[in-house]
């Protein structure tokens, strides 16, 4: 090794893993840790189609997650393009024969010496043959998603593709001409009643998070159509994403909010000389940014001259063309915030962000979400059955409720965080509490199955509520306090998401609409499945090769540079390592109930869940041995019960 590494350096990071036979046993537990991710990742594409979740969704939802590894990079693509969707399936460098052949060998030998629960290997490794033997010609990891599918009874494939509407314009210029001018642009700054209180430049504004200013013009042709153009790669918020307003944030130049928006309209559209018509103020806050809104609409038929700067492409269209369209691209929060507002009639609710909100269920993810609520200026009303979760509220401004009927008669928006469809219906369903909910907004944030969220939907509505979203959010309680959540929101109609949204964007920096209700419940139970997968995944593969006297510290490295790795790896390895599983970020009892949704609504689909119904059988056996409560990296107890010694072969 001493003479080895030195003319390794030249090609790159030499490792010396230990005993003769280690970089095998390094490949073995890379490869099978790839395969059971491959199967979670092929079983949560197949769940979210038959459920009518958009593939991008999905995409979006894992890469703003810390489930993306860098294997789903080229893993993604093969399976979402692969199947009977018409389109000819792109290629994966991994091949699926190889990654089963690592399964058998790994099996094997644990089956001979038991040292570790080999349950979980076993069922990944009847999988990948079943999708080897369902393919004739095929070996590649796609065929696992490909023979998923073919056993669903319900399949709602999503068309992939963009339109943008007829008449589409583009710019050739990169937008990057001005970005450093911009960033020292003078702006107005105001304080939490919309009062100016000075200028700064655009770059702290930004960076300090300071209210300010800004206008939103709906540009309309005779036709009814809306103007509707994507940003330039190079803005400093919401880069890339489309926007249904023209308009921008007021600078120290600006003589009023309609001398910006004036401005506005010629610096981006080359628009002179047309009247505005001024429709109403708006307030949008989340974790980047409070914006004191100024909203005018105006019609327009000459042509456009686009700011290259600003706008990378833009047209006309349809209203219910740019709904569609939303579903399936990112667009900015508060422009769609302005236009679902004009499209109620002209009627502007008041926002959400004086809304009282009740938040009922303070657990793990329920306190933290009232607590960054109420940060953000929201007036909260908290109710738990534990009061002394209720108690710690206080010190926020929320105010605490007796019962669950109190708080939903102090609000206008109910938010709840509760473990299960059953405990909903206890607390919130039953014959006195259900009263209360008349004209309010039910907001559903726990994680249930799909068709649990649609009968919650049906009582919640025949008891008179205003409306329904479902709305499962996906982190912990750190990121709640951050507004870094992942929100997953499915509604009836897209205008109650948008009417919501100050409440989303306050614990969320970017949710998403994924469709009708049950869409979202789906997407959100397919992500803690393959959190599962990943988890056990990165569990055996750390206890193999301690088990085969690796050097700990280069197995955790070599592991760390694969294609394996993503942030639920840093998130449980020195878990493993140290085997303190604290602090909790998400119960053990809590994955089981999320995996047992996902088992039993995926059976009843047709889907092939063994792998997760061995998965649900290990996290069962983890709470009957007490880890109910504990961090779901402790169920690395269940796969290597007897901690292995450390080997370490490195000296410095």
């Amino acid at each position: 090794a001493a003479f080895i590494r030195p003319l390794l350096a030249t090609l790159g990071s030499p490792m010396h893993s230990g005993l003769p036979g280690s970089a095998s046993a390094v490949r073995v537990s890379v490869n099978v840790a790839r395969g059971i991710q491959a199967i979670g990742l092929a079983s949560a594409i197949a769940f979210c189609e038959s459920y009518g979740v958009p593939l991008n969704a999905l995409e979006t939802s894992l890469r703003s997650s810390m489930l993306w590894a860098k294997c789903f990079d080229s893993l993604f693509p093969a399976m979402a393009s692969s199947g009977p969707k018409g389109s000819a399936p792109q290629r994966s460098p991994y091949n699926l024969k190889f990654m089963v052949g690592e399964m058998d060998d790994m099996f094997h030998e644990l089956s001979f010496m038991r040292p570790m629960d080999a349950h979980i290997i076993d069922s990944a490794r009847a999988v990948a043959h079943n999708a080897i033997a369902s393919s004739s010609s095929s070996s590649h990891c796609a065929t696992i998603v490909d023979m998923m599918r073919k056993g669903l009874q319900n399949q709602y494939f999503s068309e992939q593709g963009v339109s943008n509407g007829n008449g589409q314009m583009k710019n050739s210029s990169n937008g990057t001409s001005s970005v450093a001018d911009a960033s020292q642009e003078l702006v107005i700054v105001v304080d939490d009643k919309n009062q100016v209180v000075g200028t700064v430049p655009r770059a702290e504004m930004r960076s300090k998070n300071l209210p300010h200013r800004a206008t939103y013009i709906l540009v309309f042709n005779s036709k009814g159509e809306l103007f509707v153009h994507q940003r330039t790669a190079t803005k400093d918020v919401f880069p890339g994403c489309f926007d249904p307003t023209c308009g921008g944030v007021v600078v120290a130049e600006d003589k009023s909010v309609e001398d910006a928006a004036y401005r506005e309209l010629h610096e981006e559209l080359g628009i002179e000389g047309v009247p505005l018509k001024y429709l109403c103020e708006t307030v949008y806050q989340d974790g980047a940014m409070v914006v004191f809104g100024a909203c005018f609409s105006c019609v327009y038929d000459g042509p456009l001259k686009l700011q290259p700067e600003e706008i990378q492409s833009g047209s006309f269209m349809p209203i219910d063309e740019i709904l569609a369209h939303s579903q399936k691209e990112p667009y900015i929060p508060d422009g769609m915030m302005v236009l679902m507002k004009y499209l109620e009639q002209g009627q502007f609710p008041d926002d959400t962000a004086q809304a009282t909100i009740a938040v009922i269920g303070l657990g793990v993810l329920g306190g933290p979400i009232a607590e960054r609520l109420a940060k953000t200026g929201h007036q909260v009303v908290a109710y738990n059955r534990t009061p002394s979760k209720s108690e710690v509220l206080r010190q926020y401004g929320a105010r605490v409720a007796r019962d669950a009927a109190s708080a939903i008669q102090e609000s206008s928006v109910v938010v709840t965080v509760l473990p299960d469809a059953q405990t909903i219906k206890e607390v919130l369903l039953n014959a006195t509490t259900s009263q209360s909910l008349r004209g309010k907004t039910f907001i559903q944030m726990g994680t249930v199955g799909p068709e649990e969220s649609r009968e919650i939907e049906r009582l919640v509505l025949e008891a008179g509520a205003r409306e329904f979203l479902e709305a499962p959010v996906f982190g912990s309680g750190v990121q709640a306090k951050e507004g870094r959540l992942l929100v997953m929101v499915g509604a009836l109609e897209k205008s109650a998401y948008y009417r919501n949204l100050n409440i989303f964007s306050s614990i969320s920096r970017q949710p998403l609409l994924v469709g009708s209700v049950g869409a979202a419940s789906a997407l959100a139970v397919s992500m803690s499945q393959l959190l599962a997968c990943s988890t056990f995944g990165y569990s055996i593969g750390h206890a193999w090769n301690t088990w085969q006297k690796l050097d700990w510290q280069l197995s955790v490295s070599v592991m760390r540079s694969m294609d394996i790795h993503s942030e639920c790896f840093e998130l449980v390895i020195d878990k493993f390592l140290e085997r303190q599983f604290e602090p909790v970020v998400l119960p053990v009892r809590h994955l089981l109930r999320d995996v047992n949704v996902f088992v039993e609504a995926g059976q009843a689909r047709g889907l092939d869940v063994s792998l997760q119904s061995t998965m649900r059988m290990i996290i069962s056996r983890g709470v009957d041995n007490g880890i109910g409560d504990s961090d779901f990296s402790s169920l690395h107890t269940e796969v290597a019960p007897r901690p292995f010694p450390r080997v370490s072969f490195i000296r410095d």
